[in-house]
């Protein structure tokens, strides 16, 4: 009777701490079942759940992790082969190659998991009376309640962290300047954002249960209504396609168009019916997008300035700073080599030669790294003229090619965003012919006609596919030239097929410096500059 007693407290210890002292199940397990053996102690008690990489829990004589894995994982292979799930010893050939006598497995239900088992052992045949056996299934559903007791405390404590991140979703959806929805199955409105406030279409709460065309339309009652046709054709292109777009009417106090974009959910296998979220409904106003894309505009502009100031600020760093060192050198060991041109032999002699060789052509590659960071060609010289200096350094350093420039001198220089703009795409053209190219001869031409300046950069090497180039991910020169031009009031095509060459044609609205004339001198009986190296 006493050994009973003591089972009894035992049990009655364990279900009282542990639904008041653990908040995880692994820390309950751990305490639990110690204090189960010392009231059972012919018991080896093993704890796990039936899921893959489950931790193991064990307590007795033979609380060892190898026989524990063996045990669990002969009684997971009995439950996917269909075992009962009533009170059940372990197979005699298990028991025997276990060197265990007696053995009690126990199935638990465990929250949101695939169960768990509690298994007594013992050394001894016949050591499991039937105490010991009410002991350990009592323990097992003193466990069971207890794990649910801790994941009931567990979500408990999750709900006003959830409801403060539900709070915090509503006020961002809230506070976008567009109308958001979400649209059941049969196109109905499940929730919508307060822009339908703002908007004086209705409020949040009535916007529930309304049709897309009784949300944007709320008192039309026309069979013929464009929107209403026009939102019907869009829902039944999202169906085929996925999403789909479409103009729409916005009365009230937004007389003007908008437009609405539908994109479909996709259903996962999580059990929830698809009618209760299926689509998504967005709405912008044109007027909205159209200053959103200003704004864009302006951002983009001030991004190119401030790239372009800081290219100058490294362009003139190069050129005064290491340029002027380089050079500095450069003439000091030209000087000293004069000096010691008699005291020295002839290797030593090749050596400095070799040494103001490199000095030499370091300062070619600062001033070509100074000049492609800043065109110093622009300072104080006409676009023409420009144009001209920069196919001439060009050409010179490659003899396999023409680089012929046309460039109407007559053309007066636009203001100082543009005129930069159009030698950097021009710059940008011929580097790309340069150095992609393989052709045999490049021509640039800049005309101005019908008030728009022109420039054309072709060339008769291998060409190449735009639109791959676009969708490998590899244009960014291309794309870099196109947002020069359109920042600048312009507008840029490329024209190329594979060993087809390639024609870069760019235009802009002509603009005028704030002198209406050119910076750089003109040649009256010269009106085109026509230059050609080899």
């Amino acid at each position: 009777m006493a050994y009973k007693k003591t089972q009894l407290q035992a049990l009655a210890k364990i279900k009282r701490w542990g639904a008041r002292h653990y908040q995880q199940p692994g820390e309950f397990l751990d305490w639990a079942l110690p204090e189960a053996v010392a009231a059972a102690p012919e018991c080896t008690l093993i704890f796990s759940e039936l899921g893959q990489f489950a931790r193991l829990h064990t307590a007795g004589k033979r609380a060892d992790p190898g026989l524990a894995a063996d045990v669990i994982a002969t009684i997971a292979r009995e439950v996917r082969q269909g075992a009962r799930n009533g009170p059940r010893q372990l197979p005699a050939r298990v028991c025997r190659r276990l060197e265990v006598a007696d053995s009690l497995v126990l199935r638990l239900q465990t929250p949101g998991g695939p169960g768990a088992v509690l298994v007594a052992l013992s050394e001894s045949a016949g050591r499991l009376g039937e105490s010991s056996r009410v002991f350990v299934m009592a323990l097992a559903q003193i466990i069971e309640n207890v794990l649910q007791a801790i994941e009931i405390r567990r979500l408990n404590a999750l709900v006003p962290s959830v409801l403060r991140a539900k709070r915090q979703w509503e006020l961002t959806v809230d506070s976008l300047d567009r109308l958001v929805g979400l649209l059941d199955s049969h196109g109905r409105v499940l929730r919508v954002n307060r822009q339908v406030e703002a908007w004086a279409l209705g409020s949040v709460q009535s916007a529930a249960g309304k049709s897309m065309h009784a949300l944007l339309h709320p008192d039309c009652d026309d069979p013929e209504c464009r929107t209403r046709q026009a939102l019907a054709s869009a829902w039944m292109q999202m169906l085929d396609d996925g999403d789909a777009g479409c103009a729409v009417e916005l009365p009230g106090q937004l007389p003007q168009t908008g437009y609405c974009q539908l994109r479909r959910i996709a259903v996962h296998d999580t059990g929830e019916a698809p009618e209760h979220t299926f689509a998504i409904l967005t709405v912008h106003c044109y007027q909205q997008r159209e200053s959103e894309a200003s704004a864009e505009e302006a951002a983009a502009g001030k991004l190119l300035a401030g790239q372009e100031g800081e290219r100058r600020r490294i362009a003139r760093e190069l050129h005064d700073g290491i340029g002027h060192s380089l050079a500095v050198l450069k003439f000091s060991l030209e000087g000293l080599r004069r000096e010691v041109n008699h005291s020295l032999d002839a290797n030593s002699l090749q050596v400095i030669d070799r040494i103001v060789a490199q000095l030499r052509d370091s300062m070619d590659e600062v001033h070509r790294l100074s000049t492609d960071l800043h065109p110093r060609y622009l300072e104080s010289r006409s676009l023409p003229l420009a144009l001209e200096l920069l196919c001439e350094d060009l050409a010179a350093g490659h003899d396999r090619m023409v680089i012929d420039c046309r460039a109407d001198n007559d053309i007066r220089d636009p203001d100082a965003d543009q005129k930069l703009a159009i030698f950097r795409v021009a710059q940008e053209g011929l580097s790309n012919a340069v150095k992609h190219s393989r052709a045999r001869q490049v021509f640039v031409e800049l005309t101005q006609a019908d008030g728009r300046l022109l420039l054309r950069v072709s060339d008769d090497g291998v060409g190449f596919d735009p639109e791959r180039q676009a969708q490998s991910g590899r244009g960014h020169g291309l794309a870099n030239m196109r947002e020069r031009a359109e920042q600048t009031g312009g507008t840029l095509e490329i024209h190329s097929v594979p060993d087809g060459g390639t024609v870069l044609s760019a235009s802009w609205v002509a603009t005028r410096d704030q002198d209406g004339a050119a910076e750089g001198p003109g040649d009256p009986a010269a009106p085109t500059r026509q230059r050609a190296r080899r």
